[in-house]
C-alpha cells in the first residue's frame, strides 16, 4: 500500500473572503463544478506542476472560478429551443476553459446503488495515461438534496532505466475536491480515496452521477 500525499485546499474560506463580489450570490453554495472544471485545465496546461502550485494558483485565481460558477448557473437554466431540453451546462462551461469534456455516461437511479458500482464506473474512467474525468453527483436524504463535484486525471510518472534498463513509467493518480484538496495516489489506492470522499453519502442515495471525461497529451 503506497502512501497517500494531500495538498489541502477549502473552498468555503475562499468563498467568505468574496462575500461582497458580484459573483457571492452564485458562489455562496458552493463552486465546485467551476473548481473542478479550472483544476483540470491547469493540471492539462502544466501536467508537471506540483500540487501546491496549483492550487496557489486556484486561489489566486479564485474570483475567476466564482465567475465561472456564475456562467454555470446561467447556462444551467438555458434550454435548447429546437431539442426543447436542457443545454449541457458542465459542457459550456468547460468549453470556456478550452476543455472539451465529452459525456461518458449518465446513470440515474432510483435506489441507492452500490458504491462498488460507483468506484467501478468511476475508475475505468481515468483507467489510461491521459486520462481526465469530471464527476459530478446528486445524492438525497429525505426532501434533501445535495450536489457535488470532483475531478481526476491520469498522469505519469516516470522513473530512468540505469544502464540498458528501460525507463519504467507508472499511473500517478491526481483526484481534486474542492472541500479538501488534490490527492496524489497509485491506481492501488483509488479505492481508499473515493471511499473518503464518498463518505458523507453512505447515509443518503445517490439519484444521479453524472461522468465527463477528456484527455491529454502525457509527457
Amino acid at each position: 500500500m503506497t502512501a497517500i500525499k494531500r495538498t489541502k485546499f477549502s473552498q468555503s474560506d475562499l468563498i467568505e473572503k468574496y462575500r461582497y463580489s458580484k459573483n457571492y450570490e452564485f458562489a455562496k453554495n458552493g463552486v465546485c463544478s467551476a473548481a473542478s472544471v479550472y483544476w483540470l485545465s491547469r493540471v492539462m496546461e502544466s501536467p508537471n506542476n506540483s500540487a501546491q502550485v496549483r492550487l496557489k494558483r486556484l486561489k489566486t485565481d479564485f474570483e475567476q472560478i466564482m465567475e465561472l460558477q456564475m456562467l454555470y448557473a446561467v447556462y444551467e437554466l438555458r434550454v435548447n429551443p429546437i431539442m426543447k431540453v436542457r443545454v449541457d451546462a458542465r459542457g459550456l462551461m468547460a468549453d470556456q476553459l478550452g476543455l472539451h469534456l465529452q459525456k461518458a455516461i449518465k446513470e440515474e437511479r432510483k435506489d441507492h446503488p452500490s458504491m462498488d458500482y460507483v468506484y467501478q464506473a468511476l475508475k475505468e474512467d481515468i483507467s489510461s495515461f491521459g486520462d481526465a474525468a469530471y464527476w459530478s453527483f446528486s445524492t438525497k436524504d429525505g426532501d434533501d438534496v445535495t450536489n457535488h463535484a470532483i475531478a481526476a486525471i491520469c498522469n505519469i510518472h516516470s522513473t530512468a532505466g540505469l544502464g540498458r534498463a528501460k525507463n519504467r513509467h507508472t499511473k500517478v493518480l491526481q483526484i481534486f475536491d474542492s472541500n479538501q484538496g488534490e490527492f496524489e495516489c497509485g491506481v492501488e489506492d483509488l479505492d481508499r480515496i473515493l471511499k473518503e470522499l464518498f463518505k458523507p453519502t453512505y447515509v443518503r442515495k445517490i439519484i444521479e452521477v453524472n461522468r465527463m471525461k477528456t484527455s491529454f497529451k502525457v509527457m
